[in-house]
C-alpha cells in the first residue's frame, strides 16, 4: 500500500507518525464503549485520512475550550518494520482534537480540524454516548489542599481572553493551582499546574484568561492572598442603579395604597 497521508495535524504532534507506511485501524471511545475501524472495513473515515496532505487546513484555538462531552481517539499505525504502535487524542464534538500527552507535560492546543474530518469523525462518535464532562475532585493552591475543589472547573468556563504579561510586577501574585479530574480528560489532568494571577485575574495557558470574580475571590481566599481590587465605577453605577429602581417600586406602591385609601377609583371609598 502507498504511503498514507495523515493529517497534518498528526505530523505536526506526533512527528515519527509522518513516517507511517499504513493506518491499521482507529478507534472511538467513550462511556458506552469504543468503535474500531479499520481498512478492512472500507470505512470512509480511513479513505479520508489516506487523502489528507499538507494542504488540510487545521487551527489552534487558544482561546478558552469550555468543558463539556467528549470522546478518546486511538489511532493504530503499522511503522516502516513489523512493528506498529499507537497513539491517543481527545476529540470534542464538533471539530476540536487535542493531543493526550504524557502525564507529566501540560497539553497542546485544542486544534480545530478540517470540515470534511470532522464531518466524518462526528458521524461516527454519534453511534457512542460520549464522556460526561469532567469534575474536579481534588485541587492544592500553592501546595496546599483546598476545601471545595469542585468549583475550580470554573477555570474551564467561557472565559474572555484578556491582555497579560507574565512579567507584569502590577499583575499581583503568582498561585499555581493543581487539579485531580475524576477520570482523564482533554482539559486538565493530575500533575499539571496551573499558573495564574491575582490582580489581573489571568489564568496562563496558551493565552491568557480572565477568570470570573467569583472564582478569582476564592482562589485568594484559598491561596491566603487578599481578594483582588476592582474598578468601582462599575459596581457603584451599578448599585445606584439597584437602589434607584427599589426607591421607585417602594414609591410606587405608597402611591398606589394612598390614591385607594383616599377615594380614587376602585378604592373603598369610591364604592
Amino acid at each position: 500500500m502507498k504511503k498514507l497521508l495523515l493529517l497534518v495535524t498528526l505530523a505536526l504532534v506526533f512527528p515519527n507518525a509522518a513516517a507511517a507506511k499504513e493506518l491499521q485501524s482507529i478507534s472511538i471511545c467513550g462511556a458506552s464503549g469504543c468503535t474500531a475501524l479499520s481498512h478492512d472495513q472500507s470505512d470512509p473515515f480511513i479513505a479520508l485520512f489516506e487523502r489528507m496532505d499538507s494542504s488540510t487546513a487545521t487551527k489552534a484555538v487558544l482561546g478558552a475550550v469550555p468543558v463539556g462531552p467528549y470522546y478518546k481517539l486511538g489511532f493504530k499505525i503499522r511503522g516502516d518494520r513489523t512493528h506498529s504502535f499507537t497513539f491517543s487524542m481527545w476529540f470534542v464534538r464538533p471539530n476540536l482534537i487535542r493531543q493526550q500527552g504524557e502525564p507529566d507535560t501540560f497539553p497542546e492546543p485544542f486544534l480545530r480540524v478540517a470540515d470534511s474530518f470532522a464531518r466524518e469523525l462526528d458521524g461516527v462518535a454519534r453511534r457512542i454516548e460520549p464522556y460526561g464532562a469532567p469534575r474536579v475532585m481534588g485541587a492544592t493552591v500553592n501546595g496546599k489542599r483546598v476545601a471545595d475543589a469542585a468549583q475550580y472547573i470554573g477555570l474551564f468556563g467561557a472565559a474572555p481572553s484578556v491582555e497579560a504579561d507574565a512579567n507584569d510586577t502590577a499583575a499581583g501574585a503568582w498561585v499555581n493551582i493543581s487539579l485531580v479530574p475524576d477520570r482523564a480528560n482533554p482539559w486538565f489532568k493530575r500533575g499539571a499546574e496551573f499558573m495564574y494571577r491575582t490582580k489581573s485575574q489571568a489564568l496562563f495557558v496558551n493565552e491568557p484568561l480572565r477568570i470570573p470574580d467569583r472564582l478569582a475571590d476564592r482562589i485568594a481566599a484559598d491561596a491566603g492572598l487578599p481578594v483582588p481590587a476592582r474598578s468601582s465605577s462599575f459596581a457603584g453605577w451599578g448599585r445606584s442603579i439597584g437602589i434607584g429602581a427599589l426607591v421607585l417600586c417602594l414609591f410606587a406602591a405608597v402611591f398606589v395604597v394612598t390614591k385607594r385609601r383616599h377615594g380614587g377609583p376602585g378604592s373603598e371609598a369610591a364604592r
